[in-house]
């Protein structure tokens, strides 16, 4: 476990210092993956502090320009358990509680989420999203919102006004580009 432990946190630090050369605005919340959540926090802290482009917006904000705040709740968002360990969970209320300052924020929102929410993305696939997240897109009526899918693919929706999209995994090669003003995505790999 603590040799394990070890190379999470060489992998955390190549990972921050890529993105630490990219000298671009990045936002970060943690994926179910990124446990020990004492680690990430740690990591994400430390280049957050070093790097003037790297802001963990997990339970938090920041500002993007143009009127733009982003913020986020990582981790999978269960009924009711808390995990750090092996798997970053977290229960609903405490996604719904963490994220209540957005109430007080008038700027356009951008958020990030691990987990998506319940309704189908395009292209359909079955698959579980959470009835919490769907709540705090309907409550808060972000601009976009950016999140996973279990099945690793990528997919985009519309809930109300707010769109929803899902890039697909960086680590394989993929990326998305979102234009916030014509509310368009354009998908994209790398291999």
């Amino acid at each position: 476990m603590a040799r394990e432990c070890e190379n999470d946190v060489e992998s955390l630090k190549t990972f921050f210092i890529l993105l630490s050369k990219l000298n671009r605005p990045t936002f970060i919340v943690p994926g179910k993956h990124d446990a020990p959540e004492r680690f990430f926090l740690q990591a994400v802290f430390h280049h957050e502090y070093i790097s003037p482009n790297i802001f963990m917006v997990h339970c938090s904000f920041a500002p993007l320009g143009r009127n733009y705040i982003v913020a986020g709740f990582g981790g999978e968002i269960t009924d009711d358990h808390r995990g750090h360990e092996m798997f970053l969970m977290y229960p609903g209320w405490e996604a719904e509680f963490s994220l209540d300052f957005l109430r007080h924020l008038a700027q356009d929102k951008i958020l990030l989420f691990h987990t998506p929410p319940k309704e189908k993305f395009e292209p359909a696939i079955e698959e579980a999203g959470s009835d919490i997240i769907s709540d705090i897109l309907k409550t808060y009526d972000p601009h976009v919102v950016v999140c996973t899918r279990e099945s690793r693919q990528k997919g985009k929706m519309r809930i109300g006004n707010t769109l929803v999209v899902a890039p697909a995994p960086l680590q394989e090669g993929y990326y998305a580009v979102i234009d916030t003003q014509e509310g368009s995505v354009e998908f994209g790999d790398l291999r």
